[in-house]
């Protein structure tokens, strides 16, 4: 969830080639996922998880199973000839040609029906599936206190504020429960306030994302039983777990 541009009730992140990258080299290419959750508007509930060909989506994968029964889908604009698998009768439209991404036809004029959260990083580790939401602040985290002073005031960005407030994180979160992964945020350093270049030298802090966790943060109060580790080492800590 890089901050460059806030995100209200439609969120789609970006994908930072130097997680996904490492992602792919530890757990395989076809163990890691980008998941958008579609959602109707009117019922406030995902109706499909979409696989939208990206950096990360562009090989079969494995799919952790939804307890709700919400069906899986893949959606490739990026091929001249747009594809929808499997191919539901009600999401045709979206590949007639209009749009080049979920994103667009989620903000256009023509949408009054859906919207769009996505799990940023999920992984099928040894340890069972794993998924992390991922945001930056540009000043450095010396050392965990500092990392949870500057989280603290993330209620104050424009994404947090408003009538919706953080719904699109408790909206992640019920997915994740649905899907059954063990969900995490990270958070990390960038090199400079202007621009989103990483950090990999720093440091990042790790802690479960839960219900609990985002009214913490909402509140203005830092997340509770975070670990502070080497942005080399945050997804063996996810990996690893919280004990």
């Amino acid at each position: 969830m890089p901050q460059a541009i806030p995100s209200y009730v439609n969120s789609i992140g970006k994908i930072e080639i130097d997680i996904s990258t490492d992602l792919s080299r530890k757990y395989g290419k076809k163990n890691i996922l980008n998941i958008i959750c579609l959602g109707k508007i009117i019922d406030n509930g995902t109706v499909f998880y979409v696989l939208e060909k990206n950096e990360i989506n562009s090989d079969i994968k494995n799919l952790p199973k939804s307890q709700k029964g919400i069906p899986f889908v893949y959606l490739d604009f990026k091929s001249n000839n747009q594809k929808l698998y499997p191919n539901y009768h009600e999401l045709q439209f979206l590949i007639d040609g209009k749009y080049k991404s979920l994103m667009e036809f989620t903000l256009s004029k023509n949408n009054n029906d859906y919207y769009t959260v996505d799990i940023d990083y999920v992984f099928k580790s040894s340890n069972g599936w794993k998924g992390f939401e991922f945001t930056t602040f540009y000043m450095p985290f010396k050392n965990k206190h500092e990392a949870e002073r500057l989280i603290s005031k993330i209620n104050r960005r424009p994404s947090w504020k408003g009538i919706y407030g953080a719904r699109s994180l408790r909206r992640i979160v019920k997915d994740c429960e649905d899907l059954n992964i063990d969900l995490y945020m990270v958070c990390a350093n960038t090199l400079k306030k202007v621009g989103s270049k990483l950090d990999l030298t720093g440091n990042c802090y790790v802690f479960k994302l839960s219900i609990e966790q985002i009214n913490k943060l909402e509140k203005g109060q830092p997340p509770t039983n975070g670990i502070l580790c080497s942005f080399k080492k945050f997804i063996e800590v996810i990996e690893n777990g919280f004990k």
